[in-house]
C-alpha cells in the first residue's frame, strides 16, 4: 500500500472559526478574518493508514484534538 504525504496549513492566527464534520467523507471548513470560507475534502479511505481520514466521528475528534493543540501552543 502507498501512503500519501499530505500537507495541511491553516493559518490558525488568522481563522474565526473551525468545523470538522465527520460523515459520508471527512471535511474541514475554516472561516478566515477576511470572512473567506475555506474547505478540504477527504474521500473515504484516504488516509486510511494514519486513522485520521475515516469518515467518522473519530477521525472528526483526531483533527479537533490536532488544532487545539496547535492553537494552545500559539498562546503567549
Amino acid at each position: 500500500m502507498r501512503i500519501k504525504k499530505i500537507r495541511l496549513v491553516i493559518p490558525l492566527r488568522s481563522v474565526l472559526q473551525v468545523n470538522i464534520f465527520g460523515g459520508n467523507h471527512l471535511r474541514i471548513k475554516w472561516i478566515g478574518k477576511d470572512r473567506i470560507i475555506h474547505n478540504v475534502l477527504f474521500q473515504i479511505g484516504e488516509l486510511g493508514p494514519f486513522e485520521i481520514a475515516h469518515p467518522s466521528k473519530r477521525a472528526a475528534e483526531v483533527w479537533l484534538n490536532l488544532i487545539q493543540r496547535a492553537k494552545e501552543r500559539l498562546k503567549p
